[in-house]
Parts: C-alpha cells; structure tokens; sequence
C-alpha cells in the first residue's frame, strides 16, 4: 500500500451524470498507476484498494469505480 491513502467517496449510481465512464471489475485494484510513491483510492464502503499506486496530481472527472468486493459505486473526492 502507498504512504497516501485517499478515502473515494460512495454515491448512488442514479445521482451520476449521464456520460459518467464506471468502471466494473472482478479483481482489485482496477486501476494500478505504476508510481510506488503515488497514492491509493480505497473503496469508501469497504475500504478495499480500488485505484493504486496513482501519481499524486493525478485528476479524474466524471468517473466512477464499481467495487468488486462490496459493489458499492465510488467516486474519487
């Protein structure tokens, strides 16, 4: 796990706005960065590292990552 681990945010997948990308996936993390010094999005229902190793000014607009463990939707804040 990195030393920065950011909290993502749960929301309802109705409140996203329609051309949202949501990313499904079975297995975790969904997205690896490759920055063992960037920081980790973990799923803010269950706390599983969803998006990992990301460079710390990394930006994400109108994205959604779906939790393969919980399956609660999760926003980058």
């Amino acid at each position: 796990m990195a030393a920065i681990v950011k909290l993502m945010k749960t929301v309802n997948r109705r409140s996203l706005r329609r051309d949202a990308s949501i990313f499904d996936s079975k297995v975790a993390p969904v997205l690896n960065g490759g920055d063992p010094d960037g920081c980790d999005h973990v799923c803010g229902g269950c706390g599983l590292v969803l998006l990992e190793h990301l460079g710390i000014n990394a930006e994400f607009r109108n994205v959604a990552v779906t939790c393969p463990r919980c399956g609660e939707c999760n926003v980058p804040q």
